[in-house]
């Protein structure tokens, strides 16, 4: 055997080595952040839709309302706990994980606008079965836009926390977000991608910078929880996150929210940067949306401080009846 074939198969070797300890790496990664068993994927229900079951919780009795988690891999519908137990009163409370989220099936599929918003409606057809108020949470009022514009009898009122922002609705997609979009669905290098970004120091990180306002109020369990969400069911959930950064789940929601008309509000959190500049957007749209600040909140604000949400949803919600 030649030096040049030698050198090939050490070469060989090694990075069969080299994709060996990184798979490994990948698979305790996985392994340690779902092991406490955080979310309990054995203790909701289960709907079964086309495109991938979907998992949901349903508490108390009374109207329907349908609480949306955002859509950041990290998200399911865990961000809803303290909140949901607010407006129980008078309600019947459905907390989904979305397609590719969570507790739900996570499939290689492009996860478009188009698809969440038919989750959403086939969920309330099939599952919720009545015309419903839905509270949804950051990027997924898009979605939830989407979905009221094509079956506008499914929904009542419409609560948007911290709304996706225009610049993210319109940013399209373009040859660079795709590379990387298709970078990260590569099973090892995407994979290893994907496990430094929802890690738990990354996400106690999101926490303490983005999502909340105060420190202090960010607890283990909420990291260990999302850590948990973010890769339960392996590694499916990078599949949103290269839809995301290509651009394929983007639409121009406000431009959907001109055509319709629909009885809304946005709960803001006040030290969320740019969120006045949302909501001045959202009021172009549609002047009849009303808003509410909620101080010392940022990002999840419903999370943060759920009492001071659930009461200005309660109270809009009450008011609308």
């Amino acid at each position: 055997m030649g030096k040049n074939e030698n050198g090939m198969l050490k070469a060989l070797k090694f990075a069969g080595a080299a994709a060996g300890t990184i798979y490994a790496a990948e698979k305790m990664s996985f392994y340690l952040a779902t092991v406490r068993n955080m979310l309990k994927p054995d203790s909701g229900s289960i709907y079964n839709w086309k495109f991938g079951n979907i998992f949901y919780h349903i508490y108390g009795e009374g109207s329907p309302v349908v609480l949306v988690h955002d859509l950041r891999p990290d998200c399911c519908g865990c961000e809803w706990k303290d909140f949901a137990v607010r407006i129980l009163r008078g309600h019947r409370i459905y907390v989904l994980d979305m397609p590719g989220y969570g507790r739900s099936e996570k499939k290689n599929v492009v996860c478009t606008g188009y698809y969440y918003a038919k989750a959403i409606n086939d969920f309330i057809d099939n599952v919720v079965g009545d015309t419903a108020d839905v509270i949804s949470s950051g990027r997924a009022s898009s979605a939830v836009i989407m979905a009221r514009y094509a079956k506008p009898d499914n929904f009542g009122r419409l609560i948007f926390i911290n709304p996706e922002t225009p610049e993210h609705m319109y940013r399209g997609t373009d040859e660079p977000s795709r590379v990387l979009g298709n970078l990260i669905e590569m099973p090892l290098i995407g994979t290893g991608i994907y496990t430094c970004l929802f890690s738990y120091p990354a996400v106690a990180a999101r926490f303490r910078h983005e999502y909340f306002k105060n420190e202090g109020c960010v607890s283990k369990t909420m990291i260990r929880s999302f850590t948990e969400a973010a890769h339960l069911n392996g590694s499916g959930a990078r599949f949103t996150l290269s839809s995301h950064i290509a651009g394929y789940d983007a639409c121009d929601a406000l431009a959907m929210l001109r055509k319709m008309q629909c009885e809304a509000m946005i709960v803001g959190g006040r030290d969320l940067p740019g969120i006045d500049r949302t909501i001045e957007a959202y009021r172009s749209a549609d002047p009849a949306i009303i808003s509410h600040m909620v101080r010392n909140t940022c990002a999840m604000p419903h999370m943060e401080a759920p009492s001071a949400v659930g009461k200005v949803c309660c109270d809009y919600l009450r008011k609308s009846e």
